[in-house]
């Protein structure tokens, strides 16, 4: 039982500095320049969604203590990485980029190339991939904002050069 406890213990910790990790990538990214468009959501954000919810109801009905709460606990905290990691969303802020699609990557601008806009609503970067020297591509597709301000925030930061 001890081992358990631990075990729980362990899992817990790993999941809370994974989610204050995460917190900590949306604060420091800045403010929100612009927002993507954002994909529908998907059937499994709303299951994540749901048992979060049933969790924290189940929590607040019962006593539960012990190797329950912190199973629960634990559950809340994956659930809602789950939840942010399914968003599907892109985020260009005073910082960098945020990506939020399957997974959450973060790009800060001096990692960022080059950019070029291809038409009224979409928005391609170049980020130069260190791991094996190749140039990756991060397509945005814009809502209809005033695209101009955005252009006028990245030519501050990125230098505009033809696509290799």
């Amino acid at each position: 039982m001890k081992i358990l406890s631990i075990a729980y213990i362990i899992v817990n910790i790993i999941l809370f500095c994974s989610l204050c990790e995460k917190i900590y990538i949306f604060i420091s990214m800045g403010k929100i320049i612009i927002r993507s468009k954002k994909k529908e959501y998907s059937k499994l954000n709303i299951m994540w969604g749901t048992f979060v919810i049933l969790i924290i109801i189940h929590l607040l009905t019962h006593s539960v203590k012990g190797y329950s709460l912190l199973f629960f606990i634990a559950a809340i905290q994956f659930f809602i990485l789950q939840i942010i990691y399914g968003l599907g969303i892109i985020e260009i802020k005073e910082k960098g980029i945020l990506i939020m699609d399957k997974y959450l990557y973060h790009y800060k601008w001096k990692e960022i190339k080059n950019y070029q806009l291809i038409d009224s609503n979409n928005l391609v970067f170049e980020k130069f991939n260190s791991y094996d020297s190749s140039i990756d591509k991060i397509q945005v597709e814009l809502d209809k904002k005033p695209i101009e301000e955005l252009i006028s925030f990245l030519e501050g930061i990125i230098p505009q050069n033809k696509f290799s």
